[in-house]
């Protein structure tokens, strides 16, 4: 896998997904004790973070930065390395067992649309797969967050409408491991 560590819109993601499964995203909101997305609280939290520190020594030496522990410090210090691999990189892994399986099939389908799109070379037919990932993941990310909810529409950040651009802008651009 392959990402441009300067990748912004790709943070974006990252922190937007955060901050809901913290339940801590800005805005005027429901009852987030009613989201069943926001399971990274308490000792939860804590117990994911001491998780991914201890992963640490089994990733390969090639690593700029292993992510340190996002419960202590996703909110300062954390690099944009850090995030990717956090999510991008590990968090197939990191979330099975701790999102509800509808909302880690979406992050795979995210992590799986984003890392097709940023290789060197790219088929057509495996970007148009990419494709098709992001544009189920944005969908399936306004049925299982904001669910058409008025008061959940500052969930759809414009960095996920962006994701839909992203495979035709590769077709104009190239891939965007190549561009910044």
């Amino acid at each position: 896998m392959a990402l441009a560590s300067a990748n912004g819109p790709a943070i974006a993601y990252i922190n937007g997904l955060v901050s809901l499964w913290c339940g801590t995203i800005d805005g005027d909101r429901d009852d987030w004790t009613s989201w069943d997305f926001a399971v990274l609280q308490g000792p939860i939290w804590k117990y994911h973070g001491i998780y991914v520190v201890t992963i640490t020594p089994y990733l390969p030496g090639s690593f700029d930065h292993p992510p340190c522990n996002p419960a202590e410090k996703i909110n300062s210090r954390y690099k944009a390395w850090e995030y990717l691999m956090y999510i991008y990189g590990l968090g197939p892994g990191l979330f099975y067992h701790v999102l509800p399986k509808p909302y880690w099939r979406n992050l795979c389908r995210l992590i799986w649309g984003i890392c097709i799109a940023h290789q060197h070379k790219i088929s057509v037919a495996s970007l148009k797969q990419a494709h098709q990932f992001l544009l189920d993941f944005v969908l399936e990310f306004e049925e299982l967050y904001y669910k058409r909810h008025q008061n959940r529409v500052h969930f759809v950040r414009p960095c996920i409408h962006l994701l839909i651009h992203i495979a035709p802008e590769v077709l104009c651009a190239g891939p965007g491991i190549i561009g910044s």
